[in-house]
């Protein structure tokens, strides 16, 4: 069998046992696609490598491409060849592959005052009343610009200030929506979706009624970004950052954060830990509070500016 024939059937495993986006199922086909050309500079193929091989081409295509890029080439490569070695006895050359480490940079986010100025910019005109219910929904749902965008119709429940999106790997979560984005959203719904020929069950369509699509709301990030000098950067997905940011900040606990953005994994969760520190510092000190008294207690008065104890306190580490 090919190794073209081998990734057909390790994609649509993926697909169809895992349930991965296409986007994610595309990604990986060009991470397959990069790997065989990687291993044609060395002179071997992906079914004749040894570790020391893999490690060989790994490093050959760091000198190239970001960290994050071969990063997620490795996370690839792992899961291809734990394929192989499940379906064709095929010894697992991986476990020893070392991947780049990746810098998780801290998310921007918009907050709540200068989100409020740019959703009252918008001109009360059918475009004006789709682009602001678009914002508005994704800075407070947190969804991600695909769900945004196949958010059907019959989901959308706005009697019950409630949302069920349907995310990565088909999974089903219910979010709630405030008061105000619900009646953003039912003003869309009335003024400019309903009069509209129906053209599928999407919520959100254009004012031509054709299904709303990524490029859309990107084009919208970035006039938005433009006209409100914000950094160039600017995306839905800040959008999401800042849905998250905010959850965190009027202490929603992150395991309900997770839920609510339809992350797997906690541990991609945790990165907006970042955003309180001063709160969570008050809610150490809460839960554990002085248990010998007040007499051998270091208040914040006896901590200079460096943070530093005056040598004259008593100080264990």
């Amino acid at each position: 069998m090919s190794y073209e024939q081998v990734c057909r059937e390790y994609l649509a495993y993926e697909q169809n046992a895992r349930a991965l986006s296409m986007a994610t199922i595309q990604a990986q086909k060009n991470d397959l696609r990069l790997f065989e050309e990687g291993c044609k500079e060395i002179g071997r193929t992906p079914f004749d490598l040894d570790e020391a091989g893999l490690q060989a081409v790994i490093d050959r295509l760091m000198v190239r491409y970001e960290n994050a890029s071969v990063a997620r080439l490795c996370s690839t490569i792992r899961s291809f060849y734990l394929f192989l070695n499940l379906r064709f006895d095929f010894k697992d050359i991986t476990l020893s592959l070392r991947s780049p480490s990746v810098s998780r940079h801290l998310p921007s986010w918009i907050g709540e005052k200068q989100m409020d100025e740019i959703l009252e910019s918008f001109d009360n005109d059918e475009r004006g009343i789709l682009d602001r219910t678009i914002l508005m929904t994704l800075y407070c749902t947190g969804l991600r610009v695909s769900e945004l965008c196949t958010l059907e119709d019959r989901r959308v429940a706005l009697d019950q200030h409630s949302i069920r999106v349907i995310g990565k790997g088909d999974k089903e979560r219910i979010i709630p929506i405030s008061i105000a984005c619900a009646r953003q959203m039912k003003e869309y719904r009335d003024t400019v979706r309903s009069p509209l020929p129906p053209c599928s069950g999407r919520f959100f369509v254009t004012v031509q009624g054709k299904p709303l699509n990524r490029q859309y709301v990107y084009r919208l990030c970035k006039k938005v970004a433009m006209e409100h000098s914000l950094s160039p950067s600017t995306s839905a997905h800040t959008l999401r950052h800042s849905y998250a940011t905010r959850l965190v900040e009027h202490e929603v606990d992150l395991r309900t954060v997770q839920e609510l953005l339809g992350h797997s994994d906690i541990s991609t969760t945790q990165i907006y830990t970042h955003i309180d520190s001063h709160r969570l510092r008050q809610t150490v000190d809460s839960a554990l509070p002085d248990l010998f008294g007040n007499t051998g207690r270091t208040t914040d008065s006896q901590i200079d500016q460096t943070g530093e104890k005056p040598e004259s306190a008593d100080h264990t580490d």
